[in-house]
């Protein structure tokens, strides 16, 4: 079954480069755009895309736009579409919800593997947004002194190990196989971590191992 995809983005001609990719790629396709000046969610609510496309914009639309996702429980992952990465605002998107952020430098190939990336429930970083984001962590980690970090449960050996996998970028399938594990044992080693650590999703999950001495920068 095709993944189905939405944009929404203000700039006609990058929309029509991601239209044509979409369109192009094989097991995608596009169910609708609309211009990010106008609030997206009916169209989301209608088309219900597996995937939107979303500009990320320097006002706070594109953040409304995933509190009301999250809040209305539409099941659209939401890709960040961004002009430069930017570590504090990739990390931002990550803790609130969003399932990936992109670059207007991300290769078309790359897109398209983003968008099955968080179709199938992972997070999908481009490569300069995944160095941006890195970067940012590390340095969080390094001028972190205004309150110490939190006390946290035992993990067990599988689950150190899957957080090891984590940092290192690796998908849930990619995972398992190095550990010799079906995905959906990973997907449940996953959650219990984020459980444990207290956080939504896997960028949240390595920054807060750094902070508590699980993970060195």
């Amino acid at each position: 079954m095709d993944i189905r995809v939405f944009i929404s983005h203000s700039y006609p001609l990058l929309r029509y480069g991601l239209r044509c990719l979409i369109t192009d790629a094989p097991g995608l396709l596009l169910v609708g755009e609309n211009d990010a000046s106008r609030q997206p969610l009916r169209q989301l609510q209608r088309l219900k895309p597996d995937v939107a496309l979303i500009e990320q914009q320097d006002n706070e639309k594109c953040w409304q736009t995933l509190d009301a996702i999250k809040v209305r429980g539409l099941a659209v992952r939401v890709i960040l579409v961004a002009i430069h990465p930017r570590g504090e605002v990739i990390y931002r998107a990550m803790t609130v919800g969003a399932a990936g952020y992109i670059t207007r430098q991300t290769p078309a190939g790359r897109i398209a593997e983003a968008i099955e990336i968080a179709a199938s429930g992972d997070v999908a970083l481009s490569p300069d947004a995944q160095s941006s984001l890195q970067a940012f962590l590390q340095y969080q980690s390094n001028h972190q002194q205004e309150q110490s970090p939190h006390p946290l449960p035992r993990f067990s050996e599988i689950e150190l190990e899957v957080l090891y996998l984590i940092a290192q970028g690796l998908s849930n399938s990619e995972t398992g196989r190095l550990l010799h594990i079906s995905s959906s044992t990973v997907k449940n080693h996953r959650q219990n971590l984020f459980a444990k650590l207290g956080v939504p999703n896997a960028p949240a999950a390595v920054y807060r191992a750094i902070q508590n001495g699980l993970l060195e920068p």
